[in-house]
């Protein structure tokens, strides 16, 4: 008998205690029964955006999305933090300078997630990557600007995550970090969504200033997070603040409650003859900080497998629980039953014909 057990790995808050297995804490296996551990490990790509101002190439999203009513399952990422659905953009110039308000009509960004939209410098530092995490019909897909400097100001470091879910069509935006350099491009950002002609929009209003976060107005932020939540007809989004909650992801680590280390694919197959522990930790691939056991699954050894005999006495023929027909004695014919704590019982026949 095969178990397969699925672990999520989702977002979480750092500082809470998480639960991440779809399954009780406590498996009961038994003895020489194998378990298959498995990771639900986002989808992690790399944009391949290591240049200042460029657009990345063309990103499956891994589902369909619908933003302002067109449904979309392709993307390109701006190396200045913004998501664009306009596919003619990959591997070209992503635009830095911001001296107009958002909308601007026929001016980059359009059609946009703007997370927000500034000048930082991938050239220089940090990582932008993408994935997809979680099962049908309700994935997230996501994108990272960690650890990202701002242009000139390489000092000042922005980190900005955006998360676009499946079938709802909300979308969440987390801002760890976003500060002000003020010395150069007016010290602009703009964070809020705008549709492929700038007839719609829907800006952030920075909660402290009161106004929208939109040029020309100077902002910063630390620890917020944001939904957009479409109305019925994708003409406008309500926009919510919600607590910070970036997504944690990365590759996967498994240990046993002695600290051996056992892989660190999305598999473990284990196959315990004793009481145990497996343990997940993620190595962040923003970071790089190891997170130890996010989370575990304690197996209970039940029982271990039983045997017993089948003594049986007939004239001629006799058809036995595994469904032949015995025209001679056998005593080594087996079968598998499962017996009253779920574990293998292998009954051994011993069969006479007269």
């Amino acid at each position: 008998m095969k178990i397969k057990l699925l672990f999520f790995l989702l977002s979480f808050n750092l500082s809470l205690s998480a639960q991440f297995i779809s399954a009780s804490d406590t498996i009961n296996l038994c003895l020489s029964e194998t378990a298959t551990l498995v990771a639900s490990e986002a989808n992690i790509s790399s944009s391949l955006i290591d240049d200042d101002d460029v657009h990345s190439e063309i990103i499956d999203i891994g589902f369909d999305f619908t933003f302002y009513g067109i449904t979309y399952d392709q993307c390109v990422l701006s190396a200045n933090g913004y998501i664009t659905f306009d596919l003619g953009l990959s591997e070209s110039y992503s635009p830095y300078v911001i001296d107009n308000v958002i909308p601007n009509v026929g001016q980059l960004p359009e059609n946009a997630i703007m997370a927000p939209w500034h000048d930082i410098d991938p050239s220089v530092g940090g990582n932008i990557v993408h994935g997809t995490y979680g099962i049908a019909p309700n994935r997230v897909f996501y994108v990272i600007w960690c650890n990202t400097p701002m242009f000139l100001c390489n000092n000042l470091i922005a980190n900005q995550y955006v998360l676009m879910f499946e079938g709802s069509n909300k979308i969440e935006m987390h801002i760890d970090e976003k500060p002000l350099c003020t010395f150069w491009n007016n010290g602009a950002a703009v964070q809020g969504l705008v549709n492929e002609n700038s007839t719609l929009f829907d800006i952030v209003e920075d909660p402290i200033l009161m106004q929208p976060r939109n040029f020309p107005l100077n902002w910063t932020a630390f620890n917020e997070g944001w939904s957009f939540i479409p109305n019925a007809n994708f003409t406008t989004y309500s926009i919510n603040s919600i607590t910070y909650n970036p997504i944690t992801t990365g590759t996967i680590e498994w240990t046993d409650q002695f600290g051996n280390n056992l892989g660190n694919s999305t598999e473990l197959i284990v196959a315990p003859d004793s009481n145990s522990v497996y343990y997940i930790s993620v190595v962040d691939v923003c970071t790089g900080d190891t997170i130890s056991n996010i989370d575990s699954v304690f197996i209970q050894i039940i029982n271990e497998t039983t045997f017993g005999t089948d003594v049986q006495t007939h004239c001629d023929s006799y058809t036995w629980i595994d469904g032949n027909t015995y025209t001679s004695s056998n005593n080594i014919a087996t079968h598998t039953l499962t017996n009253s704590d779920g574990c293998d019982s292998i009954v051994t026949l011993d069969l006479t014909i007269n």
